[in-house]
C-alpha cells in the first residue's frame, strides 16, 4: 500500500483486496475522512474482488441515517464509480454477478437510470420502500417515472402501510399525488394492520385521513359472517379508543348508529 501526504490528507493507492481491507474498524471496512484513495486494480479479478467488497458495505449502510454512515455510504458510491466505469453494466455484465437485483435498482435511481430500474423493480421486495423515498426525492420527471413504476407495481395498502410505519408524511402525499387515495385504500391498509397486530401505524393512518368509517362496516360484515378472532376483536376496539378523540371515530360511531337503526327499521 503506498502512502503520500498532500494537503494533511493521507494518498493512498490499493490494487488489490487485500490492500482495501486494512482499513478496518469493529471489524468493518472504514475510510476516513482524512484519506484520499486512488483504486488501480492489476488485473479484472482484483476488481471484481474489490467491487463486492465495497458493495457489500455499501448494502450495510444503505438506510442509515446518522452523519458518519451516510459520510462513508458516499465515499463508497464515489469509489464504486472510480472502480468501474459503469457501475450498472459492469454488474448486470458479470457472469455470476454478486450484485442482486436490489443493488441495480438503487444505483439505477442514483444514476437515473430508468431502463435498468424497470428491468430490475419486479425481482425487489424488502428494498423497494426505500428505492421510492430515493425517487421522490430525485424531484426529477425521471424520479417521477420511477416512482410511478412502483406505486403500478406495488399493491396499494402496502405503500400506505410502509409510509405510515415510517410515519412519513411527505411520502404519504407523494403517493397520493401519484394515485394512491388514502380514502381508497386505508380499509384495506388497515386491514393489514389487523392482521400484523400492528396498532400504532394503524392509528396513524386513521390520522392522515379517512378510512375507519370503511373499515369499521366491513369488519362488522366479518364478524357476522364469524371471520374474526377474538385477537381482532380486541384490536378493533383498541384502534377505536386509540382514535377516540378524532372525528373520524365520531362520524364512524354515527355511521354505525344510522345503520343500527336501518336495520331495526321493518
Amino acid at each position: 500500500m503506498d502512502t503520500t501526504k498532500r494537503n494533511n490528507n493521507a494518498q493512498v493507492l490499493i490494487s488489490t483486496l487485500e490492500e482495501l481491507q486494512g482499513f478496518r474498524k469493529s471489524g468493518a471496512l472504514y475510510i476516513p475522512d482524512n484519506t484520499d484513495v486512488k483504486i488501480e486494480p492489476k488485473t479484472p479479478d482484483d476488481t471484481a474482488k474489490i467491487a463486492e467488497a465495497l458493495l457489500e458495505t455499501h448494502r450495510q449502510l444503505r438506510g442509515a441515517t446518522d452523519a458518519p454512515s451516510r459520510n462513508l455510504l458516499e465515499r463508497i458510491e464515489n469509489l464504486l464509480k472510480q472502480l468501474l466505469d459503469n457501475i450498472i453494466n459492469y454488474f448486470k455484465t458479470q457472469s455470476q454477478s454478486f450484485a442482486s437485483d436490489a443493488d441495480i435498482a438503487y444505483f439505477a435511481v442514483k444514476e437515473g437510470d430508468l431502463a435498468a430500474f424497470k428491468e430490475a423493480l419486479p425481482n425487489v421486495d424488502d428494498e423497494r420502500f426505500q428505492l421510492l423515498e430515493m425517487a421522490a426525492e430525485r424531484k426529477d420527471a425521471i424520479g417521477n417515472d420511477m416512482v410511478r413504476e412502483i406505486v403500478d407495481n406495488t399493491h396499494p395498502a402496502a405503500l400506505i402501510c410502509l409510509a405510515a410505519d415510517q410515519k412519513n408524511a411527505a411520502l404519504l402525499t407523494v403517493l397520493q399525488e401519484h394515485g394512491i387515495k388514502l380514502n381508497d385504500n386505508n380499509c384495506a391498509a388497515l386491514k393489514m394492520c389487523m392482521k400484523e397486530r400492528d396498532l400504532t401505524t394503524a392509528a396513524f393512518i386513521v390520522k392522515q385521513g379517512a378510512g375507519l368509517t370503511t373499515f369499521l362496516k366491513e369488519t362488522r360484515s366479518m364478524l357476522s359472517e364469524g371471520e374474526l378472532s377474538g385477537k381482532d376483536k380486541d384490536f378493533i376496539a383498541s384502534l377505536k379508543e386509540a382514535c377516540k378523540t378524532e372525528e373520524h371515530t365520531q362520524a364512524a360511531d354515527r355511521d354505525a348508529k344510522q345503520e343500527a337503526s336501518q336495520e331495526m327499521e321493518p
